[in-house]
């Protein structure tokens, strides 16, 4: 996977969707929600890599963790602050790799939100 200079139409058979985010303001100032609106949409290569362990306080927490490669598009390279919505759940965006720097293929990794 770490060679990838092309993808095949046959190997691109999921579809991911990318999201800004946009804090909403309430009446007393705050920032309650958050306003998710699709950027683009992108047929990609997904496989699972596991998940990672982590430590917080008392808590041992599991997190889901995939590699998407995708093809790379002038104007739909997404962004570290974007959201990923992949198989009906939300994703945050750890990495993104121009793998080679070839302008040719993005590896991206996905962590379960």
């Amino acid at each position: 996977m770490d060679n990838v200079l092309s993808l095949n139409a046959g190997q691109l058979r999921d579809s991911i969707e990318f999201y800004t985010s946009n804090a909403i303001k309430d009446d007393s100032g705050g920032f309650p929600s958050s306003q998710k609106t699709l950027a683009f949409t992108m047929l990609c290569q997904s496989m699972p890599k596991g998940s990672t362990k982590s430590y917080e306080g008392n808590k041992t927490e599991y997190t889901e963790v995939w590699n998407v490669l995708m093809r790379y598009e002038i104007g739909r390279v997404p962004d570290e602050s974007m959201l990923a919505k992949f198989n009906s759940e939300w994703f945050l965006i750890k990495g993104i790799e121009n793998v080679k720097n070839r302008n040719l293929v993005l590896k991206i990794i996905l962590v379960k939100k």
